[in-house]
């Protein structure tokens, strides 16, 4: 049986779509009409985007990384070429956004806090190593430690045996987020959360939440045949009504801190991803135009969500009925145009370099 040819035109959109439930997730578009259906699209569907994102991440760079035989010396060090060169480039295009949201947390956490520079400078740079510079830049420190440690310790294990470690960490990472309701009042159990809590602020990161993920990732990049489209399909429409069952469980039976890590987003991430490697596609849509301005929205959204804020906040109660929906509406439509006008900037050649650097 021959392997499976991946079809990045289905991840590609799915990459966009998934960019709107990120946006969701931050503006909570249907909560001024109703608690429970904003529960459904936020706490439910949109919190299957970043597990599909580590996922894709873990594919794409280990697909590479099968061919990639290359080594780059660093020091005294040799390592991957492949791995270094997609190492810097994400460590670039973080360092640039942080710089770009540094006004708003220096506002934040500088001024309103109070915090001398110095212990300013302490916190902000422990925060970029082990917990993220802003909101959504939480994901390239996970990534980085994710895919560092599949890279490395691949070497050495399977595929499958890093699956059952990142499994165990997973576990242990959900009872720290999502099910945290179900172990607080235990006692022993709950010191050592405060113990991880104390270090990493959250288990929402690379070691208990990216690694499962990338790996799974990884283990379908060496998958020689992926599910029937159609197989795919089926299986993820059940793991949809699981997640669904399990996210609502813990809304009105637990405690969670929070729903990013959930049983239910393994599956779902599984068979989404194999659904929409072999998805196939008219031609005629230019899907790498929705590769990177999916990224783009990504990075640059928090900016109008601050924006929103700042300007359009508060303007009585016949706006605060509709007021998510516009917050949504805003937030996307005005990333969408920023987005497509770089990346239409980047055409010219001026503008190329700069812009290419910031996704």
């Amino acid at each position: 049986m021959g392997k499976t040819r991946i079809n990045h035109n289905g991840l590609d959109l799915g990459k966009f779509l998934l960019s709107i439930l990120v946006v969701s997730v931050h503006t909570s578009p249907l909560k001024s009409f109703s608690l429970d259906v904003n529960f459904w699209l936020v706490q439910i569907l949109s919190r299957i985007a970043v597990p599909v994102f580590f996922t894709i991440s873990g594919y794409l760079f280990f697909k590479k990384a099968e061919t990639s035989t290359e080594t780059k010396k660093i020091w005294k060090f040799e390592v991957n070429a492949h791995y270094y060169n997609y190492m810097t480039r994400l460590l670039l295009v973080y360092t640039i956004w942080s710089l770009i949201y540094l006004f708003d947390v220096v506002h934040r956490f500088y001024v309103t806090m109070g915090l001398s520079w110095w212990e300013f400078g302490a916190l902000y740079a422990y925060a970029a190593v082990i917990y993220g510079t802003y909101l959504h830049l939480w994901f390239f420190p996970a990534v980085v430690l994710a895919i560092s440690l599949v890279h490395f310790l691949s070497k050495k294990y399977s595929i499958k045996k890093l699956l059952v470690a990142a499994f165990i960490l997973f576990v242990i990472g959900l009872f720290g987020e999502s099910y945290y309701g179900m172990i607080k009042d235990v006692e022993v159990v709950n010191t050592f959360y405060q113990t991880i809590f104390t270090f990493m602020l959250t288990t929402r990161n690379g070691l208990f939440f990216g690694f499962f993920f990338v790996a799974m990732g990884a283990y379908l990049a060496k998958k020689p045949q992926l599910l029937p489209v159609m197989t795919s399909r089926r299986w993820l429409i059940l793991s949809l009504g699981l997640l669904a069952a399990e996210s609502l469980a813990l809304h009105y039976f637990s405690d969670p801190i929070d729903h990013n890590l959930m049983f239910g987003l393994i599956p779902v991430a599984y068979f989404l991803f194999q659904y929409l490697a072999q998805l196939k596609l008219p031609d005629r849509l230019d899907y790498k135009f929705l590769r990177d301005i999916s990224a783009l929205i990504f990075f640059i959204h928090p900016l109008f969500i601050i924006l929103f804020d700042h300007y359009f906040d508060g303007f009585g109660v016949h706006y605060m009925a509709i007021r998510s929906i516009i917050k949504f509406s805003f937030v996307f439509t005005a990333s969408f145009m920023a987005s497509y006008i770089l990346l239409k900037l980047k055409e010219h050649g001026v503008f190329a370099r700069l812009i290419s650097n910031l996704y």
